[in-house]
């Protein structure tokens, strides 16, 4: 059996690792797009469940790109 005080240690990270992550600009913009998936996501009572697994999928993709900054970037 190996020694596991020998295998590779992952990288902690560090405050200045966070401070290197591109950050989504905060906006109106993002702003009103993530208002309008949470409405999105309040109407799913009235969805058939069947529906619901699409509703979610669509708002994650567009939450990842608000958050991401793909949205403005696109604007």
């Amino acid at each position: 059996m190996s020694d596991p005080t020998q295998a590779p240690v992952s990288p902690v990270p560090t405050p200045a690792a966070f401070a290197a992550r591109p950050v989504a600009p905060r906006g109106g913009d993002a702003e009103a797009e993530v208002e309008r998936v949470l409405a999105t996501l309040q109407q799913l009572d009235e969805a058939p469940v069947s529906e619901h697994v699409v509703v979610f999928e669509q708002a994650h993709e567009s939450l990842r790109r608000v958050l991401s900054g793909e949205s403005a970037a696109r604007g």
